[in-house]
């Protein structure tokens, strides 16, 4: 059951977005563990913490925004999106039958589609929440400003010598 636009419902059923129960509660970590899908609805920006609460979670991220894949998605060129996400445009949720029509259509997902996509996901969990073991934010953060900043040829002498040594490892 979810409550899409409006009021906060109580938090139940497979769906967390716009529940009553704050992020830390233990209800609401209950909640999203026992999720399916996250639904990452815009927030004052493109992007959301809502996005690592469900990867942290292990819930598939839906991702509802439409300026999302121009600025709000952390380290685009290191985490396969498109393959561990499902995205939506943002106008079938002006209205609650639009945004019932949306989870009744990923609820049609084939079990076998979404385990290829949960796997893929969880692969990549490391590289997004850093409070995880062998998290590898703060290492995708230096590559994505090495990449962003650094003249090609730098990067690729660094690259190299980085595969060198772990080779040598």
């Amino acid at each position: 059951a979810f409550s899409l636009p409006g009021k906060p419902a109580a938090c139940g059923g497979a769906v967390s977005t716009n529940c009553r129960a704050g992020r830390s509660s233990g209800a609401f970590r209950s909640l999203m563990a026992r999720s399916r899908f996250n639904l990452v609805l815009r927030g004052d920006s493109p992007s959301s913490r809502r996005l690592y609460d469900g990867v942290a979670a292990g819930a598939l991220s839906v991702l509802i925004s439409d300026e999302l894949w121009s600025v709000g998605l952390p380290f685009p060129c290191l985490v396969p999106w498109r393959k561990i996400a499902f995205t939506i445009a943002e106008r079938p949720f002006l209205s609650s039958t639009g945004a019932a029509a949306v989870v009744g259509a990923l609820d049609k997902l084939s079990p076998a589609s979404l385990g290829r996509t949960q796997r893929l996901a969880n692969r990549f969990r490391r590289d997004l929440i850093w409070n995880t073991n062998g998290s590898r934010v703060a290492e995708n953060l230096l590559i994505t400003a090495a990449l962003r900043c650094l003249p090609a040829h730098v990067v690729r002498r660094a690259a190299a010598r980085a595969a060198a040594l772990a080779a040598a490892l």
